[in-house]
């Protein structure tokens, strides 16, 4: 299990969240050092907390929610492509020479991940362009993720989450890739099985060079 590595973000009490969002706090409400039989903890915040998927319902009336989408989009072979250089966002014709196919699934790193830990909302992250997300969509991939808690730049109407959502494809945002370089790695990435819910936190993993495509498709 050490050839895994973990970008999934911790929960935690004030940690970043997005401003429309329910701030997640943590109460302990029962504790062993008190005198109670068990330790126990009160969990609230937003299903799009830390490191989560989007489901096409998201965005998308009618869309599929995160219980139907397919294991596919979950696990499977995924690809990191580092755009730690760039400053503002990811366009499409930085995409364009990637390679990138019908079912693949895209991870993609900036120099978002060095700052996840803040507690403070950013608004100078590095964001996905609607040309982006309309490349991607249009070559048909099954996953996008992003190491920042949307995809979206700030001031805007939501382009990429429409373009990519409305095409069946998983968005998930919070992730950690600081320490992740860029090539192929085996993900394996499970939202909370929420009935009707139009995303969920998600534990994720990556593993370099693994060999787990051929168990996941029996899935």
């Amino acid at each position: 299990m050490s050839e895994y590595i973990d970008v999934t973000l911790p929960i935690k009490t004030g940690q970043m969240h997005y401003p429309a969002d329910t701030p997640c706090t943590l109460k302990r409400v029962l504790s062993i050092a008190d005198g109670d039989k068990v330790n126990l903890t009160d969990l609230n915040m937003s299903a799009h907390t830390g490191t989560h998927a989007d489901a096409p319902a998201h965005f998308i009336q009618g869309g599929k929610t995160i219980d139907e989408m397919e294991i596919s989009h979950f696990i499977g072979r995924a690809r990191v492509l580092d755009f730690s250089d760039k400053e503002y966002y990811i366009d499409a014709t930085d995409l364009a020479d990637k390679g990138i196919e019908k079912g693949d699934i895209i991870l993609l790193k900036t120099h978002n991940s060095a700052r996840l830990h803040e507690a403070e909302y950013l608004t100078d992250y590095v964001y996905l362009t609607a040309e982006a997300a309309e490349y991607l969509a249009e070559r048909e991939i099954l996953t996008v993720g992003i190491d920042f808690l949307t995809i979206d730049g700030p001031d805007t109407d939501f382009p990429a989450h429409y373009a990519l959502l409305g095409a069946g494809i998983v968005i998930f945002e919070g992730l950690n890739l600081l320490d992740i370089e860029a090539g192929e790695y085996e993900m394996v990435a499970l939202p909370i099985k929420i009935a009707g819910g139009d995303g969920a936190p998600a534990r994720v993993l990556l593993k370099k060079n693994g060999c787990l495509t051929e168990t996941a498709s029996g899935i």
